[in-house]
Formats: structure tokens, sequence, C-alpha cells
């Protein structure tokens, strides 16, 4: 073989090795936004269906270990909620019907029946605090067991997406809201402010109940529409009604 060929193939060879470069370099850019996609498709995948917390459309419970001060948590009670804000094991900040039998204002020819914003652990605990709160009406603080019982721990989750939302809010039972939610100081110096005063008024289950409470503590504005065995209701407060008649204290 002369020297003529031996170049030649030394070329070809060569531009062979220059095309599949390319090739290579091609192919690595196609695994690196794969990976890039998929990468976001899961991170997107995570913040549609898993929102503070674990909160999914079909479950709002979370583990106690999870608790943040400032929280609005509820807690089930066979066939009703119970509301109110956290402020640490020892401390749940909530409205209370002080154990009373509540007739709704516009439902009172449909249903009357007694509820119990505390739970049975609530008739043995020996905390002041816990002790205080039994069949007291207004606002009261107790004990994280005092107000869970044997009862699922529930986080009602603020700032979701409209759909999540709609998909969640089924029914008379509301677990999440789109409204942002307020820093955790300022939700607990509202509660704590109406724990002071007992300043949230009287307790009403539907147009002034427990929920009405912990929304204002993490919004500062109150629930004007109510749903009531799957039906909305009309506005119980106009909206024109300024805020400060709904409590029984000023606050400075």
């Amino acid at each position: 073989m002369d020297a003529t060929t031996m170049q030649a193939i030394g070329r070809l060879q060569n531009t062979s090795r220059d095309r599949a470069k390319p090739r290579a370099l091609s192919i690595q850019m196609d695994l690196v936004t794969v990976s890039f996609l998929l990468g976001l498709i899961s991170l997107v995948a995570c913040t549609l269906f898993l929102m503070d917390r674990g909160v999914t459309v079909s479950s709002s419970r979370i583990y106690r270990w999870q608790l943040r001060p400032g929280d609005h948590i509820y807690a089930w009670r066979n066939v009703y909620s119970h509301h109110g804000i956290y402020e640490s094991d020892d401390r749940i900040i909530h409205f209370t019907n002080g154990d009373a039998r509540q007739s709704t204002t516009s439902l009172s020819s449909l249903f009357s029946f007694r509820i119990s914003s505390l739970s049975s652990t609530a008739q043995t605990c020996r905390k002041r605090e816990c002790a205080e709160a039994k069949g007291k009406e207004g606002v009261v603080s107790c004990c994280l067991d005092c107000f869970l019982g044997e009862d699922n721990l529930c986080l009602f989750a603020y700032g979701v997406p409209s759909w999540f939302s709609a998909s969640s809010n089924i029914g008379a039972q509301h677990t999440c809201s789109m409204d942002d939610e307020d820093p955790p100081e300022t939700v607990l110096r509202r509660a704590n402010e109406m724990l002071a005063c007992n300043g949230f008024g009287s307790y009403d289950i539907v147009k002034n109940n427990c929920f009405d409470f912990a929304f204002y503590c993490k919004t500062g504005s109150n629930n004007l529409n109510r749903t009531v065995l799957g039906v909305v209701t009309a506005p119980i407060i106009a909206v024109a009604e300024p805020i400060a008649e709904a409590f029984s204290c000023v606050i400075s």
C-alpha cells in the first residue's frame, strides 16, 4: 500500500471521527434535556398535588411533629369539625360554644343538636387552661390533646390554586382556601388578643363559629359566605357592615 493510499485512509478515518463527535454531543444534549424535563415535571406535580406539608385533595391529615406556630388546624368530631389556631402543644386557641345546645338561625326549623368543641379528653385533663375551658363559651385555650382527643389532626391549607380549592371544597366541609395567610406572629397576635378579651362575639353555628375565628386569625378577614349541607347560602353579614361590630371589644 503506497503512501497516497495511506493518506486517503487516514483522511477518511478523521472525517468519520469528526462526524461522530456532533452525533455524540447531540445524544448527550438530548439526555440532559430529557432529564431536565423529567425533573421539571416532577417538581410541577409535587407543587400541584401536594400542598403545604403534604396536604392533598383527598386528605388534610398531618402529624403532630409537622405542626408550626400559627397553623390553622381542625379535628373531626364524627359528622363535623372543630377549628383552632396552634401556638404550641400546650396551647390551642379556639372559639367554642361551651358545649351548649346550638340552634342555627336560618336552619333552626331543620335541626338542633349538641356539638362539643372540646374532646372527651378534656374531662380528665388537669391542666389549668383546659379546666377553665370546660363549659365556657367564647375564645378559650387548651392543650393539643384536649383539642384533638382521639380525632384526626388536619391542617387547613391557604394559598392553594383555584382547581385544588374546587376539588377539595366539596360539600359542607371546607379544607383549604385560595386566600393568602398572614405571618405566624400576626396570626398568633390576633388569636391572643381575642383570647384576652373574649372578643369574637356570641357563638353561632352558622354566622359566627370556630372556623370563622380561625379564618379571621389567619387572614384578618371575615368569612362571609357559608356552605351548609352542601348548599351555598346568602352572605350572613353584609359587606358594608363594619368588621368591628362582630367583636365585643375594641383591639388597640
